[in-house]
């Protein structure tokens, strides 16, 4: 059975949304904090909301992450990163997206920016060994699109 690496990310209003990777049931424990923690800074490069917990089945070491959300941010805001994952097309949405990290010619995400450049790779090719995949345990292959996404929050 896969691991949900689940992240619960903050706005400035105090609201929660809540951002999923998925690592394949081989991975141990020890794969799985140590990709927490990475992947955690990685996220926080990408969006404007505090990361305040990483829950697998322990709490991991956010490392050096922002303390609090930057003012303004929302997690209605965010990003919707579509990948191939063999026969499967995996969403993935990150709130709280920082805005200027969107082309201002578009609602695209400006993946050649070198922080949303590394979170797709993390997403593609994983981090010290451990890749991530959808929740069937499908590997994710390929970036197809990222786009700006507003949602509703669940408050």
């Amino acid at each position: 059975m896969a691991w949900e690496v689940i992240y619960t990310i903050y706005d400035a209003k105090a609201r929660k949304s809540t951002h999923s990777v998925w690592l394949p049931g081989e991975t141990t424990l020890t794969q799985a904090q140590t990709f927490a923690s990475a992947y955690s800074e990685l996220l926080d490069a990408v969006i404007d909301g505090k990361i305040a917990r990483v829950g697998i089945v322990f709490d991991a070491d956010l490392g050096t992450v922002k303390a609090d959300a930057v003012a303004g941010c929302d997690v209605e805001n965010g990003a919707l990163f579509i990948y191939d994952a063999g026969a499967y097309t995996f969403r993935h949405r990150v709130p709280t997206f920082t805005p200027s990290l969107i082309l201002s010619t578009s609602r695209d995400v400006n993946t050649e920016n070198t922080d949303v450049a590394a979170l797709i790779d993390a997403m593609v090719d994983g981090l010290d060994g451990v890749a991530p995949c959808e929740h069937r345990e499908t590997s994710i292959d390929a970036l197809k699109s990222a786009r700006e996404l507003f949602q509703r929050s669940r408050r």
